[in-house]
């Protein structure tokens, strides 16, 4: 998948008056004052191509787990067991909810999801 962002990792780079926020391979990201920026938030752009990329992995897996969970869901009401199959529909809600969540940041970062 191609990315409109500048592939990480990014390092960041105490100049003068800024920082820098570049790629391995030196391009740059970002440069910011030095007093507009924590260093929490330094780490957290350091690890936005990770988080990204993480995402974009995590989201079929997480999709894939409700469906079983909803397929579960009817066996389980075909056998007569009604308590294990509200369980099941409740997992499955939690999943859906969390891809829900994991897809809505992919797009948020642009990567469509």
């Amino acid at each position: 998948m191609t990315t409109a962002h500048t592939p990480g990792p990014w390092i960041a780079k105490p100049l003068t008056y800024n920082w820098s926020i570049e790629s391995e391979q030196g391009h740059p990201v970002a440069r910011i004052p030095l007093n507009d920026v924590t260093y929490d938030d330094l780490r957290l752009m350091n690890a936005a191509p990770d988080l990204l990329a993480a995402l974009r992995l995590a989201l079929p897996h997480v999709q894939a787990c409700a469906e079983k969970d909803d397929s579960l869901a009817r066996l389980n009401d075909e056998r007569g067991m009604r308590g294990s199959a509200a369980q099941c529909r409740r997992v499955a809600e939690m999943r859906r909810a969390a891809a829900q969540v994991i897809a809505d940041a992919i797009a948020k970062a642009g990567g469509a999801a």
